[in-house]
């Protein structure tokens, strides 16, 4: 939003609203109260939306992915992950660990954030058979595996 303050003036800028560079493809409630959505899209970003207040909304962090691109001199995006085809979340104990699970195209494993530093989280869950030694190729790893996962931590 722009403000007037005459009609000589030059306006300046009163409101700044941002989010997602393509439409999101994914959405989720974040908490039990309703004010939170994760969001992620085609851009490769995950967002946290506040339903109550736009100054709230956040792109959760994949770390300083500018300043590498700048340093190796290859695109910003090719340092970002793939699409994220899966989200979870736990809220219990989010204090005390990652609570956020996502999942994404053409990986075998999922990546953990925490909300509170809004941030990617310490972890990568995956898994791997092996067989003589030598690791199983597997397909990868799908929304219905995520849920999975989260509910046993849940327990």
């Amino acid at each position: 939003q722009w403000l007037f303050d005459s009609p000589t003036s030059a306006p300046r800028l009163l409101k700044f609203r941002s989010g997602h560079h393509a439409p999101p493809h994914l959405i989720r409630y974040y908490g039990s109260d309703g004010k939170q959505l994760l969001t992620a899209s085609r851009d490769r970003s995950l967002r946290c939306t506040s339903v109550v207040r736009d100054s709230r909304s956040f792109e959760m962090s994949q770390g300083s992915l500018a300043k590498k691109a700048t340093s190796l001199s290859i695109p910003l995006a090719s340092l970002k992950f793939p699409p994220i085809t899966a989200i979870s979340y736990s809220s219990a104990r989010a204090k005390d660990w990652d609570d956020i699970l996502t999942a994404h195209s053409e990986e075998t494993f999922a990546r953990s954030w925490t909300m509170l530093n809004k941030k990617l989280g310490k972890h990568n869950f995956g898994f791997q058979d092996t067989v003589k030694g030598k690791a199983k190729e597997r397909p990868p790893l799908g929304s219905v595996k995520v849920r999975n996962f989260l509910s046993i931590i849940k327990q």
